[in-house]
């Protein structure tokens, strides 16, 4: 909060103690933190809106986010890169070039399971993307594999970004749990980030079949 000189805070009610926490500690001004939900001595997040117009205000600049470095040297460091001179309006187009790249378009019943932490980038780029295309998301507490099959099958997942750690930990499980749940749904499970054993990469695709897309980067 003090390192990124954030102008306003924002946390869910389920978070609440951690959030007040951390306004304390960084000394964060109180009129500037909102809450989802009741978290005491928090603004409701509807303040932000109430008594303001429906049309969007002139002039509008695209944001982006400001990410953290891991810190394996001292502190973590913020990367502050400069905004896009583009109206959030016109952002579709340029967001929807790597969903694109797989076949992922726009709306198209699409449901995605984020299964990383959003501070990682790829995991918040995918993420932001589903979301300005206009797909469901479904976000993990924690990652586990037997769980992420059970989201899967309840919201009807169609497409997801991973690791080879985690097929991994999914081949691991018992073949009576995998074939427990329903993942007929899967349309593209792409993955990238470390290479990928080819003794895994052929039981993930034996299992979910052509759904299994890579990239390098």
């Amino acid at each position: 909060l003090t390192d990124s000189d954030a102008k306003a805070f924002v946390a869910h009610e389920r978070f609440g103690k951690v959030a007040q926490d951390a306004v304390a500690e960084a000394g964060f001004a109180a009129e500037a933190s909102f809450s989802v939900g009741a978290i005491e001595g928090f603004r409701p997040l509807a303040e932000l809106t109430d008594g303001q117009p429906d049309t969007a205000p002139e002039g509008r600049t695209t944001g982006a986010a400001m990410h953290y470095t891991s810190g394996t040297t001292g502190r973590p460091k913020g990367v502050k890169r400069g905004l896009i001179e583009i109206d959030p309006s016109d952002m579709g187009e340029l967001l929807a070039y790597l969903p694109n790249l797989f076949g992922i378009a726009a709306k198209d019943g699409h449901v995605h399971l984020t299964v990383s932490p959003l501070y990682h980038t790829a995991v918040l780029m995918w993420t932001g993307n589903a979301l300005h295309l206009g797909h469901t998301v479904v976000l993990m507490d924690k990652w586990t594999a037997e769980e992420m099959l059970r989201l899967i099958e309840q919201y009807r997942v169609t497409y997801s970004h991973m690791v080879p750690t985690q097929f991994v930990r999914l081949l691991d499980l018992p073949e009576e749990t995998r074939a427990g749940y329903d993942v007929s749904s899967l349309r593209n499970m792409v993955h990238g980030a470390a290479p990928c054993p080819q003794e895994i990469k052929r039981r993930m695709i034996d299992w979910w079949g052509d759904t299994i897309q890579e990239y390098y980067a």
